[in-house]
């Protein structure tokens, strides 16, 4: 993955409606570990907001992907 890919893929999931119109990858490989990005996305997004327990796991994954 590119620098500007990644850098999109950030700001989408930042946003609001992220997934509207765009073409999130399937799955991506982070730091050598296999995500599965489209699937993960799509279950944040059919949430109203996320579950305490699941914050860590959302936030985690934000940081990754940015590093």
């Amino acid at each position: 993955m590119q620098e500007y890919q990644r850098k999109q893929l950030l700001e989408r999931i930042d946003r609001e409606s992220s997934t509207l119109g765009v073409e999130i990858p399937d799955r991506i490989e982070v730091q050598g570990e296999a995500v599965e990005l489209q699937e993960f996305v799509f279950e944040v997004k059919r949430r109203e907001s996320v579950p305490p327990g699941e914050r860590d796991r959302v936030e985690q994954a934000k940081r990754n992907l940015r590093r």
